[in-house]
């Protein structure tokens, strides 16, 4: 039997946060929160992307470690823009989801499921992408 792949929107990617900010930035932007704010969408574009990526492995039965792969990547995407927009970052993978955590989670701003999704789509991908066959 065949299941219907799930899809996931931007709201469930914690885009919204991001996009409520950029509407209220003050249009009289520095140079580099200008900088900051042309990252910022590129990140997020690379999370649309990688999320419709992963749309098309699961519709067309790709590889479920292909799936997982693009889906957790869509995951980081967004959450590195939502990093950036507070002025933090981090060199690991897990760097990054500490400072999710720390600055989204644990502040109420996001639920604490998304945390939860991106750590267990980390660890998957990880067993995908270093698994010995």
């Amino acid at each position: 039997m065949d299941k219907a792949c799930p899809r996931t929107n931007e709201k469930t990617l914690g885009l919204a946060i991001l996009q409520d900010r950029e509407r209220t930035r003050d249009s009289g932007m520095k140079d580099e929160d200008s900088g900051k704010g042309a990252l910022i969408g590129y990140r997020l574009q690379r999370a649309r992307e990688t999320l419709g990526d992963a749309h098309l492995l699961c519709d067309r039965k790709g590889s479920l470690w292909s799936v997982i792969n693009r889906a957790y990547y869509a995951m980081f995407y967004a959450v590195l823009a939502l990093l950036t927009s507070v002025g933090k970052g981090a060199s690991k993978h897990s760097g990054v989801l500490t400072l999710f955590d720390e600055h989204f989670i644990k502040s109420d701003q996001l639920p604490r499921e998304m945390s939860k999704a991106i750590h267990k789509a980390f660890e998957l991908r990880q067993i995908g992408d270093y698994r010995v066959d």
